[in-house]
């Protein structure tokens, strides 16, 4: 869904940045990258509230010059820039951005859950891959914080399922946010949408928001079962455990 005759960009993207990785070769596949960690996070704890105060107003940690200074000096030993974060598409100027990006000659990625829907929308079109995270079932989505509502990220899949660019689906899963039930439906759904794979992250370490929620003890009957229920719509199944502290 690229567009090949972008203009060059006027002025310089307004982007929050928290940080930067300067290189990683699992994020993008087959790709070198870096990944520019956007500052903010709409999303919410068991209960509904604000996992974290939203901090997209607030100035990068990383101007855009500095930004900008290090992708031309990683020319040539870089393949591609991830927008990444905990939503990028909190950012007004996502899109600008990832015009000026590909005029520096890099491919661009983004991690994502869609909860800005108009701003998903736009960047389908300055995007070759796309790591969409699917972070709750549809009943607690609502509760997101997102202020297009929690069902807009469900959209924004179907979009990037309809807009032919490539992607990855990507289910975070934690007992205490999924139980097996839930995990169910959220599979049915996106079976509906079209996925064909899924790469299931399994949260390890994860300190979760609001005391409500313990940390819990993973254990192999408990992984057996999510597998074997998953199986079902994927055979082809890929499990990876990140950790998180």
């Amino acid at each position: 869904m690229n567009n090949p005759t972008l203009a060059p960009s006027l002025q310089k993207p307004e982007l929050g940045v928290s940080r930067l990785l300067p290189l990683t070769l699992e994020d993008y596949p087959q790709q070198r990258a870096c990944v520019l960690y956007c500052q903010g996070c709409l999303w919410c704890d068991g209960r509904g509230q604000l996992a974290e105060p939203l901090r997209v107003a607030c100035p990068g940690e990383l101007c855009w010059s500095e930004i900008e200074a290090f992708l031309v000096r990683r020319r040539g030993r870089l393949d591609a820039v991830i927008f990444g974060g905990d939503e990028p598409t909190q950012q007004r100027d996502l899109y600008g951005a990832m015009q000026r990006v590909r005029e520096l000659g890099f491919k661009v990625g983004l991690h994502s859950s869609g909860v800005h829907h108009e701003r998903f929308r736009q960047a389908l079109h300055g995007v070759d891959w796309v790591g969409f995270e699917v972070r709750s079932a549809p009943p607690q989505a609502r509760r997101a914080g997102s202020p297009e509502g929690g069902w807009v990220h469900w959209r924004s899949l179907g979009d990037l399922i309809d807009s032919g660019v490539e992607h990855e689906v990507r289910l975070n899963w934690h007992p205490q946010l999924l139980s097996l039930d839930v995990l169910e439906t959220v599979a049915e759904r996106l079976r509906t949408l079209g996925v064909r794979h899924l790469a299931v992250r399994e949260l390890q370490g994860q300190r979760l928001p609001g005391p409500s929620i313990p940390t819990p003890r993973f254990t192999d009957v408990v992984r057996a079962e999510v597998r074997q229920r998953l199986a079902r719509f994927w055979p082809e199944l890929v499990w990876r455990t990140v950790f998180k502290y």
